[in-house]
């Protein structure tokens, strides 16, 4: 079977997934608490500490021993353990390769997020973070507006959420 770059990136980012979810990580929740709200402060963003929020759900799910470890990992992942720096790694490089060609990619990405036979909580990470960029993309070749309409004006007329990355 000869696969496309865009299907063989959705096979790495749906491997590193489950490399992300299987490593072992030490960490107790007092040291995640702290290095969360230390990274949150460094970049600006504000974590709610009252009871019931995201962080407060986090913290009782990671010091819950009925919870398992790949639910665990998804938490944790968000102050990048060293534990996880390999599989972030292989995750972030499969997913920018994505991004480089995500005007071809709508129609891999778009089957890929309907597969019910995949991970959900992937399949609802790629229709944010992908997905929304590939329909744009796609729509603005399908037009063919050379010489019509500027790539600028087109995204004034269908505006679409940017996303930053670091490499």
């Amino acid at each position: 079977m000869n696969r496309s770059i865009i299907q063989k990136a959705l096979a790495d980012i749906e491997a590193a997934w489950k490399d992300m979810q299987s490593v072992h990580i030490e960490m107790t929740v007092e040291e995640f608490e702290k290095k969360l709200l230390r990274m949150a402060k460094g970049h600006g963003i504000a974590y709610s500490q009252e009871e019931g929020k995201w962080l407060d759900m986090a913290k009782k799910d990671i010091s819950d021993p009925h919870v398992p470890q790949e639910e665990k990992n998804l938490y944790l992942a968000e102050v990048a353990p060293s534990e996880l720096k390999k599989a972030e790694r292989k995750f972030h490089n499969a997913l920018m390769k994505l991004h480089a060609a995500v005007e071809w990619a709508y129609k891999d990405v778009n089957d890929f997020v309907k597969d019910t036979a995949k991970d959900e909580r992937l399949r609802a990470f790629l229709r944010w973070r992908v997905l929304l960029v590939a329909e744009a993309y796609h729509k603005f070749y399908k037009m063919n507006l050379r010489g019509k309409i500027t790539k600028g004006q087109y995204l004034k007329l269908r505006p679409v959420v940017g996303f930053r990355t670091t490499s």
